[in-house]
């Protein structure tokens, strides 16, 4: 079974928002080593993740989008499990602040 990629949208002008369930975060420490490591390793634009959801939200760069096998390569760098990981359709900072209402 070939596994889609995200980045097979080559039309696409804007970035696009992502958003993918992580489990095994337990402290800021977590919430820390996840967003260095996306953001050094995955070249992404822009990150926020929310700890009491269990889920990293992320911008990706037009220009060098992640497939899915990398972004679930990068969770597992931190001894994180990967769950389901979706586009959304809205902007990222649209998204981040409904995180931050909700909390």
């Amino acid at each position: 079974m070939i596994c889609p990629t995200f980045a097979d949208d080559k039309a696409e002008t804007k970035p696009t928002t992502i958003v993918a369930k992580v489990d095994g975060m337990t402290c800021m420490g977590c919430v820390s080593a996840l967003t260095k490591t996306m953001d050094k390793r995955g070249g992404v634009k822009d990150i926020y993740v929310n700890l009491e959801k269990g889920e990293v939200v992320f911008a990706q760069k037009k220009e060098k989008p992640l497939s899915k096998d990398k972004i679930i390569e990068l969770i597992e760098l931190n001894g994180f499990t990967a769950g389901k990981i979706s586009k959304v359709e809205k902007p990222f900072p649209e998204v981040k602040k409904s995180y931050e209402a909700e909390g």
